[in-house]
């Protein structure tokens, strides 16, 4: 992470300020959390309880954000991972096959060769 801050001042340096600053790095640990946990901008400012005009505010690293409301921002996407640990380490997973030279006679019986491209994920 850091050499993608210094590579960002090196082109950007009128944002070393921002990127430099605990703003910045709040809004970097908001923004793993919201990807980690899957939810859309609006899933999480409904979480923290905010707009989500608010909170992308936030994602930004808004410098007139007191720093405090943006630990209260991570404390309940934190509390929010913990209630629902279970719910996303249990989700089931299916692969779905499709029909095409899935089922070839020919295919499989001259190759051992699994193909993984012939999987579709599905959710």
């Amino acid at each position: 992470m850091e050499k993608n801050k210094n590579s960002l001042i090196e082109y950007f340096p009128e944002f070393e300020e921002l990127i430099n600053s605990e703003h910045f790095a709040y809004a970097e640990k908001l923004i793993q959390m919201r990807i980690s946990l899957e939810l859309s901008f609006q899933e999480v400012a409904e979480i923290v309880e905010y707009s989500p005009e608010e909170y992308i505010s936030f994602e930004y690293g808004e410098q007139s954000i007191d720093l405090e409301e943006y630990e209260n921002a991570l404390e309940k996407l934190k509390i929010y991972a913990k209630r629902n640990e279970n719910k996303i380490i249990d989700r089931v997973f299916t692969y779905e096959f499709p029909t095409s030279n899935v089922y070839n006679k020919d295919h499989w019986n001259n190759s051992k060769q699994f193909e993984m491209n012939a999987m579709k994920w599905v959710g």
